[in-house]
């Protein structure tokens, strides 16, 4: 069998483990066609080099309309094939005409669109248009949670509760930002479903999960509610809380970039899920445990494991090449706090729908 591209001497990582005793993928008509021994001859063969092979990289919360054309700024794909995203959630759509964009993106997208609302009033409505809008992309609706939206005073959990109500009659996720809630964390977490997200749960910006001593956190993750760092570029994260709940035994599901033009690009177009995956290694996470939170994990928590996330026979060729090595790096989150590193990861080469859409220059592949 001839191939599209013959990719040799890696580390296979599926979306769950590395693969023991198989080395090389082969691609042929955008589909991952052969896992091992690959005899094939192929149009294009790269070696490796003995670095990690992974499925795509799914950044699970993105602002995909702050970084592209119209709003005058940058494709999402331009910000992230290049750390090695092939999927992406759009956090919060809020206009119509936006489907139109995704259409004509090569990345995988999926949307939260914004929950609606006139005052304090949630419009069920309005929100239906834009689950219309977006068809088979939504995944469920957006609710920015925070005392900084004249919609949300402190002490009052309606409009939470309201967008809650709604989502579950349309069998639908809901997405809540909860920096600066207007209720404790414990009381937001219980008023969600399992599958229910919750981004930005490392924020110190009053109603926080050290009020309860991550106690919260770890009840709401064990019966099913999805928790995300929502790293923001550390703008709502508080890196110190990290280290703090994992010394307690409590991990996020999903790591994600909550990437926008202010993030993006202004740390020299540095900052990226890779970076966010690099600040949890140099707090001693386990490997596979990030890898998972970007590949296999991630695909879970959007309801989208059949479709991204894993490397197998069969599937669409949507891969990364990513090297842990030398990348410094140093970047300010809340209350003061730093994460910084002279290693990291760092992507190598994207392949989307089996096409090479990014390969770096400063490496031997």
């Amino acid at each position: 069998m001839d191939y599209d591209i013959l990719l040799k001497n890696a580390r296979i990582w599926t979306g769950d483990e590395f693969l023991t005793g198989l080395h090389s993928v082969a691609v042929a008509g955008g589909k991952i066609a052969e896992i091992g021994q690959c005899p094939g001859k192929a149009a294009c063969t790269v070696d490796v080099g003995g670095n990690i092979l992974s499925p795509g990289l799914i950044d699970s919360h993105v602002h995909i309309r702050g970084c592209s054309p119209d709003s005058f700024s940058i494709g999402i794909e331009a910000a992230g094939f290049p750390f090695g995203v092939t999927a992406a959630v759009e956090a919060s759509a809020t206009k119509p005409e936006g489907s139109r964009i995704l259409d004509n993106m090569l990345m995988k997208t999926y949307v939260f669109v914004a929950a609606e609302f006139a005052g304090k009033t949630f419009l069920p409505e309005k929100t239906d248009e834009l689950v219309q809008a977006y068809g088979d992309r939504v995944l469920g609706v957006k609710v920015f949670f925070d005392t900084c939206i004249p919609t949300m005073t402190e002490g009052d959990a309606a409009p939470l509760e309201a967008v809650c109500k709604y989502a579950r009659g349309r069998g639908l996720k809901v997405l809540v930002h909860s920096t600066r809630s207007p209720v404790p964390m414990a009381q937001l977490l219980d008023i969600l479903s399992p599958g229910d997200i919750c981004t930005h749960i490392f924020h110190t910006a009053g109603h926080n999960a050290q009020e309860d001593d991550f106690a919260c956190l770890i009840k709401a993750k064990a019966r099913g509610v999805i928790l995300d760092d929502g790293m923001a570029g550390g703008g709502h994260t508080n890196f110190d809380m990290i280290r703090k709940a994992a010394e307690k035994g409590f991990t996020p599901n999903t790591i994600s970039t909550d990437l926008t033009p202010g993030t993006a690009f202004r740390r020299g177009g540095c900052y990226g899920l890779t970076m966010c995956m690099s600040i949890l290694r140099s707090m001693y996470f386990d490997e596979e445990k990030i890898l998972r939170m970007v590949t296999g994990d991630a695909a879970r928590a959007i309801g989208k494991a059949q479709e991204i996330g894993f490397l197998e026979v069969g599937r669409s060729a949507d891969l990364c090449v990513l090297k842990y090595g030398a990348m410094p790096f140093k970047i300010s989150g809340g209350g003061g706090t730093v994460a910084q590193s002279v290693l990291g990861y760092v992507n190598q080469m994207t392949i989307c729908r089996g096409t090479i859409m990014f390969r770096s220059l400063h490496n031997e592949i």
